[in-house]
């Protein structure tokens, strides 16, 4: 397992403008691409808007942009399950450690990082050209506060052995297919989940977009746990 920390700049909204502000004179289009393990990361450019795109190797095809960076107002979250996400709060309005499974372009973990002064947000993603992306093309800025793993999310979960709790969990993580990976979906997997949260704590799922997959999925969950809440985000 890997850390990876980058360049430490100082977390505010300036700094961030400041990172990202050589990207507003870029030409639209893709400025970034690279293939990794199954998939080809791409960063595509459009207007003040950057897309980072997940697509499959083989097929190269995609409907699916992973993140959207508003590089006007970076703290703007475009996808409305991204903000849908947020909805934990309404259980745990003042979390003090969250665990998220799966980085992409980093605008979920960066709105906590800002808002939470006193939370630590925790993440784990397998692809760290991924993460490198983040850093360099997304404005992300690592510190003590906000920490990433280059491993299997659920590898890293299980190895948790901290005596303080995540108050809240997201599991964000997916193929370019729109498919996540089967195993953070089975029973196992939640009831890791569940021993990793705090009293009262949230689980959130992005179930991503196959409705056949998120009906079994959501089954499983309730096998686990006692409450589920089903957002729909279009």
């Amino acid at each position: 397992m890997n850390d990876y920390k980058g360049d430490r700049l100082p977390s505010n909204l300036a700094a961030i403008h400041q990172q990202i502000n050589w990207l507003q004179q870029q030409p639209d289009g893709i400025i970034f691409q690279q293939n990794s393990g199954d998939n080809c990361i791409a960063v595509k450019k459009i207007k003040s808007f950057l897309l980072l795109i997940l697509a499959d190797r083989e097929s190269l095809s995609t409907n699916v942009a992973q993140s959207i960076l508003d590089l006007d107002n970076p703290l703007n979250l475009i996808f409305p399950y991204a903000r849908a996400m947020l909805l934990a709060l309404v259980w745990k309005n003042q979390p003090k450690k969250i665990y998220i499974i799966g980085f992409g372009g980093g605008s979920i973990p960066r709105v906590f990082h800002h808002y939470f002064a006193d939370a630590i947000v925790e993440c784990a993603d397998i692809d760290q050209t991924v993460v490198e992306v983040a850093h360099k093309f997304f404005g992300i800025q690592f510190d003590d506060r906000l920490k990433v793993a280059i491993q299997d999310g659920r590898e890293y979960l299980a190895q948790q052995n901290s005596p303080v709790k995540n108050d809240i969990i997201i599991v964000d993580a997916g193929f370019g297919s729109g498919y996540m990976p089967y195993r953070l979906v089975t029973q196992e997997f939640y009831q890791l989940c569940k021993t990793r949260l705090s009293s009262a704590g949230v689980l959130v799922v992005h179930l991503f977009h196959k409705e056949e997959f998120n009906a079994a999925a959501v089954k499983t969950l309730q096998t686990v746990f006692a409450q589920v809440y089903i957002g729909l985000a279009e």
